[in-house]
């Protein structure tokens, strides 16, 4: 009589889950996984302005005069730009970077 009720009892129907398995989100003994940063490099373009202003500076002149321009008020002088153009970036010919930006920075001759 048991077996007639075990053979007359149907399997239910597989159900289709949806969305990120239950433990993506934790390591195997249940605690949060520590979240990657993106790693991939943010383009010129889509720099903040000061940080766009910065690397530019650092191109024509030596880094530490940037942390004197902010916190000292310095003016860039003529002396302080190099004129060699083996040692001035490439990345300052290309048509995303706006040299002008950083002529607050500049004395009238520079």
């Amino acid at each position: 009589m048991e077996t007639d009720k075990v053979r007359s009892r149907q399997k239910g129907q597989k159900v289709k889950v949806c969305g990120r398995p239950k433990g993506a989100k934790l390591t195997t003994i249940g605690l949060p996984k520590k979240h990657v940063p993106n790693t991939k490099p943010t383009p010129f373009t889509k720099k903040y302005y000061i940080t766009k202003e910065n690397i530019i500076i650092e191109w024509l002149i030596n880094k530490n005069v940037v942390d004197q321009i902010h916190r000292n008020n310095y003016k860039i002088g003529e002396s302080d730009i190099k004129c060699e153009p083996n040692k001035i970036c490439s990345g300052i010919f290309e048509n995303d970077v706006d040299v002008n930006s950083i002529k607050q920075y500049c004395t009238e001759s520079a």
